[in-house]
């Protein structure tokens, strides 16, 4: 109760200094103070934990990391990692996309602000229930593959509805779009399931998530910068539609039965 109370306290100051400044300027700034005050413990957290540690530490910490990143590298071998990760790359940039960008689409297609910012907030909503749904569902699946395959192209009516109709039922795209995304949830998933080892899996999760949120952040600019060449949606929707193919291919490559450390095996004998 009393963090959020000194959330309540944080915010209503940060809606004050807008007010009182007439523009974002004053709270963009309000925020950027707080984070430049949260330098200061952090910085002395790492001068004591310096100040603790053995010697030679760095050089036993440096040698592990280095020998974890050529393990890392070792796994663009495996067809079923690169496809996870090309997987949850496309996913989490769909989803960046939708995130940042859906309601200013509605908006833009003449949806009020009000209805624009609540078909926006219930995407959201319909993901949760959404993604506590799909790991069982995935797991009693007779066909993996096809299910991923499936729930991956439901975005692909999502946005042509978006592209030929965006205000007649924005509701009934929105409620595609929330479905598409339970695909976040079966690719973590399909990671735990794609390792043998604790040591493979633990590898894999973090391939798939550096690879795939460095394609996903790009996602936002790019729509961006697509919107900013083309004034109008249409070449942005078109882009995301098209990235609906690789976005099922990958995940249904990335659903098939094996495991990482098989191929890697195998690659190694080759």
């Amino acid at each position: 109760m009393r963090v959020r109370a000194m959330g309540n306290v944080v915010l209503d100051r940060a809606k004050r200094i807008t007010h009182s400044q007439g523009t974002l300027s004053g709270a963009i700034g309000f925020w950027g103070l707080l984070a430049l005050l949260a330098v200061i413990p952090a910085a002395i957290l790492v001068a004591l934990r310096r100040k603790n540690e053995l010697p030679g530490g760095d050089d036993v910490e440096g040698a592990a990391t280095e020998a974890e990143s050529a393990k890392l590298w070792t796994l663009f071998r495996s067809k079923k990692a690169r496809a996870l990760a090309l997987f949850f790359g496309i996913q989490s940039l769909h989803a960046f996309v939708e995130m940042g960008w859906l309601a200013q689409i509605f908006r833009d297609y003449g949806v009020s602000q009000n209805y624009a910012g609540m078909l926006a907030g219930l995407m959201q909503l319909l993901s949760i229930p959404c993604a506590m749904l799909a790991p069982t569902l995935l797991e009693k699946s007779k066909n993996p593959r096809a299910l991923v395959a499936g729930i991956a192209s439901i975005a692909a009516p999502a946005y042509l509805g978006m592209l030929l109709a965006p205000d007649s039922v924005p509701w009934l795209w929105v409620i595609l779009f929330a479905l598409s995304n339970t695909t976040f949830p079966m690719a973590l998933t399909l990671i735990g399931w794609s390792g043998r080892s604790s040591e493979t899996t633990a590898l894999l999760s973090s391939f798939v998530q550096s690879f795939g949120f460095l394609i996903a952040s790009l996602g936002p600019l790019l729509v961006g910068v697509l919107l900013q060449a083309t004034t109008g949606w249409t070449v942005p929707l078109i882009f995301c539609l098209v990235l609906v193919i690789p976005f099922a291919i990958t995940g249904y490559i990335a659903a098939a039965p094996g495991y990482v450390d098989d191929q890697l095996a195998t690659s190694e004998k080759n």
